[in-house]
């Protein structure tokens, strides 16, 4: 398991709907999928689970990847998956920010 990573995109949350929640979800999958069909081996199985959490003020993706394939002795699916997870987070990221960010007001 990865350490969590939390980054601050200061966002407005509420502009945020459920049914966006979901495209993003399908959009991180699709993106974690052809990453994985292009530099895998012919033949691997892999299951992809990507699930997103809104509670308050936070937006948590939860990304769990197994591979089975051979070729262990000259693949290094640690770095696949550790690829994989990071194409993963940059899009969610990407994704989100395409929402308003709350503009921060100064008081002098």
């Amino acid at each position: 398991m990865r350490k969590t990573r939390i980054k601050t995109l200061n966002l407005n949350l509420e502009e945020i709907k459920l049914e966006d929640l979901a495209n993003i979800i399908e959009y991180v999958e699709e993106h974690v999928r052809e990453y994985l069909e292009q530099v895998l081996p012919p033949k691997s199985e892999y299951d992809i689970i990507v699930k997103i959490t809104h509670e308050g003020d936070k937006i948590t993706l939860f990304l769990d990847i197994g591979v089975k394939a051979g070729y262990i002795d000259i693949m290094n699916y640690n770095k696949i998956l550790g690829d994989a997870i990071n194409e993963a987070r940059r899009i969610f990221e990407r994704e989100l920010r395409k929402y308003k960010q709350v503009e921060k007001v100064s008081t002098q």
